[in-house]
């Protein structure tokens, strides 16, 4: 049933601790089972039913020590005699505070303790005694039973409307409870939900009648509490985690509205749904969608007062909105002046980083981002408007500022299976905790080896350590992969085995060798040039009577997808383009300089395009004054540059543009004399100095989050080597990219599919190839995480159903070797590098300060002279594009560049306050004026 069919509900009233003047505190301590605790005043005597219970002393100040303890004992239903000190804490705590204090791991105030004595204790401190889920039963409508005997516990504690008589339970949910009671029980999930209809369960009844692996019965019938399930490549994870759901609902007994499934996209929502679809009543979401309904108090979430009604903005919008507040909106020469500031609004929000650190981190790209992120944020405000992040943060902000809210989403939800556990961020993880509350009923499915999403805030250790974000968590392993042939799984295995941080597993294969692969089945390696190879496996899958379809190539970046698009297409097998890889990736910067150097070789000797100067220009850099440049790209020819040259007063800039001239004039002669498109980017990238200009400008970038430049480059010569004529090589590659057709959800094109494997999470096909794992894409040279990039590489390889293959070349990957050998279990773990203690988002929780430096005196009259050039230059930049000069370079920057004087991309990248798109932007024209004093 879809969310919008599910009941509609009154809220759940809030607890109920009313006295019950016919009850002893002996008459509700119920049947043994049920584990019932008792509060007493320190010097109250100790009725019947606990007194060979253990004591244990407390006060609102209870130290973390006593706090797990007494929650252990409700978990464990271990009856107990509380003696108090004191008031009780507030079962309710606000806290109200900005965003980035917030930790994954923390808590709000006291209501731990408060849970653990009151959900299931009667309180005998006064003079009438009190059991909150009785009181709860009886405010929703049930008749509390008389006791004949008030000094012996009572056999039932209520009546329902039909006569039913029944216990009522504050105790955590226990599939195989019931079968020790005489009477049927109300589980507290449905007390807190508003019902009270009681479980149906009973001991040998509640197991599941799917046909389920033993281990994945396990997991389904997992009895008590919070629960991990690691689930690794092919385990069936989805099956498992929809037949808890059904298990829950059609086997135990529980009423559909209180189970609810978080998939982590959409896709997996449907796919819960369409498996599901039999079990009505359930609620599935996303934890957008999750989150949204909490933000906007919208739905099952509905609070008194109504809903908020902020709507929802898509990219599109967030952009109009970013650009009216993000400082030099008007620049011109960079393709996406706003990607850095998008990216880092993620990283700040969903990362709960403090803004400062965020700023810090993205050198100089996101310059004032906190006074950005807060005129953002306002903006959004303004508008009544969530994007998807803030809906996260909104969701989060009612939960801990409004115990109205927390209440109601904890009626709502109170048991909780979540999909992809690895893969949420600590934003996401928050938004759970405090969804589950004290209580912690959490399903967690997922697998820290999969877990591919660093740059977003994922992190191996919500699995790892998932006990400590929900305490007493049980833990569950499926073991065996039912996807993969067995060469796969075993590989795969040796691949993780090279892993440290990570939960030691044994996995096996459940998966025969398909017969119908042949000789290809399994795994294969096949080194040599990758496209060739690559092209003669798919030749001989289809061959062999393989559907296209049927096949999947992945890469490591979306560049790389580029050169099997075109070799295959090119030998004539159906491909099915992705969204990214049309004709315009040939605009991006690496690959359209590396063209309009090719367009300058072949095309019309008087016909040279300003803008094919400019690109030409800058990469590599000429380190050329801007008024310079602007005089070469009004020249038309060689003949015309080398006359400027002659014109130009000083010696260095004079040499640069001759020498500008002379490279353009040995490919012209090399194009002239019948050179290929090959060997004219061979030229391009090596002589001229493109590639090299281009790996600086990639050791500047942040992550490997994006294809680097030079992989950019690699995937053109790569395409280049089917086209010889140079002259007619960017018209065919864009005539070929766009006549390619386009991945549609609805109606798939038949073909070959090409994703990135950070794309493929919980998709797989037949027949599979990780294509060009070579030395600098796995793991990525720009990489700081090797074990993620290993990760990546062990997703991408457990893709494939039949077989899968991997295309290599010289270097190849270290970790095609490793898919051969494990590590050994004896060889110790070189020492740890020194890193913070604390996770993204479990940080200090106090913000940054700001504090503004004074200026730097300079050093000598030539840092003086540098920095009032630079001040000049900054003036002339800031005019043209219409910013104020700080948007262009602050003072700070500026100093710096002064100070040290670099003289090449790689020593500008490393000034503080110099990120990837600031060297992107000014690298040539700073370079340019420092070169020439």
């Amino acid at each position: 049933m879809r969310t919008a069919d599910r009941e509609r509900r009154p809220p759940a009233p809030a607890p109920k601790t009313a006295p019950l003047p016919d009850r002893t505190p002996a008459s509700l301590a119920g049947p043994e089972p049920l584990g019932r605790s008792i509060l007493l005043q320190p010097d109250q005597a100790v009725p019947v039913p606990w007194q060979d219970a253990p004591e244990v002393e407390a006060d609102a100040d209870a130290d973390t020590e006593l706090i797990a303890r007494l929650h252990r004992a409700w978990r464990d239903r271990e009856r107990l005699v509380i003696r108090w000190r004191g008031p009780l804490p507030t079962a309710a705590p606000v806290v109200d505070e900005p965003f980035h204090t917030w930790t994954v791991g923390g808590e709000l105030p006291g209501e731990r303790l408060a849970f653990a004595v009151t959900a299931n204790t009667v309180d005998a401190r006064g003079k009438l005694p009190t059991f909150a889920p009785l009181g709860r039963a009886k405010a929703l409508g049930a008749v509390v039973a008389e006791a004949p005997d008030l000094a012996d516990p009572t056999p039932f504690d209520a009546t329902l409307t039909d006569g039913t008589e029944v216990l009522v339970d504050g105790g955590p949910l226990d599939l195989d409870l019931p079968a020790s009671l005489d009477r049927p029980l109300v589980p507290r999930v449905h007390l807190v939900s508003g019902s009270l209809r009681p479980m149906t369960a009973r001991s040998g009844t509640a197991a599941s009648a799917a046909e389920l692996a033993p281990d994945q019965l396990a997991a389904v019938t997992h009895r008590s509490g919070p629960a991990r399930i690691l689930a690794p490549a092919g385990s069936g994870k989805t099956r498992v985690l929809t037949e808890r759901a059904r298990h829950l609902v059609a086997d135990a007994g529980l009423h559909a509205r209180v189970v609810s499934l978080v998939a982590y996209n959409r896709r997996a929502k449907e796919e819960m749904r369409d498996r599901l679809d039999d079990v009505a009543g359930l609620d599935i979401r996303t934890l957008n969608s999750l989150a949204l309904a909490i933000a906007t108090s919208s739905g099952p979430f509905q609070t008194a007062d109504g809903g908020t009604g902020p709507r929802t903005i898509d990219e599109l919008e967030v952009r109009r909105l970013l650009d009216r507040v993000v400082p030099g909106r008007r620049r011109k020469k960079l393709t996406d002046p706003l990607e850095p500031w998008i990216d880092a609004l993620s990283a700040c929000r969903l990362g709960l980083r403090d803004p400062h650190e965020i700023e810090a981190a993205y050198g100089g790209d996101v310059a004032d981002f906190p006074a950005v992120l807060a005129q953002y944020r306002e903006a959004l405000q303004r508008a009544g408007a969530l994007d998807f992040d803030e809906q996260i943060l909104r969701a989060i902000h009612r939960l801990m500022a409004e115990p109205a809210v927390r209440r109601i989403a904890r009626s709502v939800t109170p048991i909780l299976l979540v999909d992809e556990f690895q893969d949420l961020t600590p934003a996401h993880l928050l938004l759970i905790r405090l969804i589950a509350g004290p209580a912690g009923e959490v399903f967690g499915v997922g697998d820290d080896d999969q877990t591919i999403y660093g740059y977003a805030g994922a992190s191996p250790d919500w699995l790892i350590r998932f006990a400590e974000f929900f305490p007493g968590a049980a833990d569950h392993r499926l073991m065996v992969n039912y996807r993969c042939p067995p060469t796969v799984v075993d590989a795969a295995v040796n691949l993780l085995s090279h892993n440290r941080h990570r939960v030691s597993k044994q996995i096996a294969a459940g998966n025969s060798p398909d017969q119908t692969a042949g000789a290809l089945a399994g795994l294969a390696v096949l080194s040599g040039d990758p496209q060739i190879a690559l092209t003669d496996r798919i030749t001989e899958l289809v061959q062999s009577g393989v559907e296209p379809s049927d096949i999947a190539v992945l890469t490591r970046v979306n560049a790389a997808l580029l050169p099997p698009a075109i070799h295959l297409d090119h030998a004539g097998i159906p491909v099915v383009r992705p969204y990214g890889l049309g004709p315009d990736v040939l605009d991006r910067s690496g690959v359209g300089a590396a063209l309009a150097w090719l367009r300058l070789a072949a095309g019309p000797a008087q016909g040279f395009r300003a803008d094919d100067l400019r690109l030409a220009l800058r990469r590599p850099p000429r380190s050329l004054h801007p008024r310079i440049t602007d005089w070469v790209c009004e020249q038309r020819s060689v003949k015309d540059l080398v006359a400027l040259s002659q014109r130009l007063n000083r010696e260095k800039e004079a040499e640069a543009v001759a020498g500008f001239a002379a490279d353009i004039d040995a490919l012209r002669t090399a194009a002239d004399g019948g050179a290929t498109t090959e060997a004219m980017l061979d030229t391009i990238y090596h002589d001229v100095g493109l590639l090299g200009a281009a790996s600086q400008l990639d050791r500047s970038q942040r992550s490997a989050r994006r294809a680097a430049h030079a992989d950019e480059l690699a995937a053109l010569v790569a395409v280049g080597r089917l086209f010889d004529d140079p002259a007619g090589f960017e018209a065919e590659l864009r005539t070929r990219l766009d006549a390619i057709p386009r991945f549609d959800p609805e109606r798939p094109p038949p073909g070959v599919t090409l994703a990135t494997i950070h794309t493929t999470k919980g998709l797989e096909w037949p027949h599979v190839v990780v294509h060009d794992a070579r030395d600098g894409l796995y793991p990525h040279r720009l990489a700081d995480d090797v074990e993620e990039e290993r990760r990546i590489f062990h997703v991408g390889v457990t893709r494939g159903r039949s077989s899968v293959a991997v295309t290599t070349s010289g270097p190849p990957s270290p970790f095609v070797a490793e898919l051969a050998e494990a590590r050994p279990a004896d060889l110790p773990w070189p020492a740890e590098e020194t890193r913070p203690a604390t996770l993204p988002g479990t940080g200090t929780g106090t913000a940054g300060s700001k504090d503004k430096p004074a200026r730097a005196e300079p050093g000598s009259a030539e840092e003086a002279a540098r920095r009032q050039s630079l001040t000049d230059w900054r003036r002339e930049r800031s005019k043209a594009d219409g910013v104020p000069a700080y948007v262009v370079m602050d003072n700070k920057t500026l100093d710096a560049i002064a100070a040290t004087a670099p003289d090449s991309l790689a020593a500008l990248g490393s000034v503080p306050g110099i990120g990837p798109a600031k060297l992107e932007r000014y690298g040539s024209d700073i370079l340019g004026l420092l070169a020439t004093g």
